[in-house]
């Protein structure tokens, strides 16, 4: 009993101490968070990620109809940011806390189909891609 009652207070000492360090922002790569992003931050990730296609793109990592999808998805997001920051939701030029989040949400999920896409097995110049039979 007296074990337990020891292991059970090292497990809540342990988590309390962990607590303050998990309400911080995320911030590397990623962004994942809430509506605690600045406009700046969503500017930085949207570089980022546009950055990161290209990249893939330029060693390999994905065949050009990924780059595409990628990009059309991230032009989707930079659309999507100009609707909220017209719609008036905001405040004039502002996004609404829901607008920020969901902007965020999209651009982490574009970050993460990034991530699948470099790490898939197909390459450029692998089978079923068409640049593989250009010169």
């Amino acid at each position: 009993m007296k074990r337990l009652l020891i292991a059970s207070l090292a497990a809540a000492s342990l988590a309390a101490a962990a607590a303050p360090a998990l309400a911080q922002p995320y911030a590397g790569r990623g962004y994942y968070g809430g509506g605690g992003y600045s406009d700046a931050a969503i500017d930085q990730h949207k570089r980022d990620l546009a950055r990161r296609i290209n990249e893939g793109f330029e060693r390999g990592q994905l065949t050009r109809n990924e780059a595409y999808s990628l990009n059309e998805r991230l032009k989707g997001v930079q659309d999507q940011e100009w609707r909220y920051r017209h719609n008036g939701s905001g405040g004039p030029g502002g996004l609404s806390d829901w607008e920020r989040r969901n902007l965020i949400w999209s651009l982490n999920d574009l970050d993460r189909r990034i991530e699948i896409n470099r790490h898939d097995e197909e390459r450029r110049g692998g089978w079923g891609d068409p640049d593989r039979y250009r010169h």
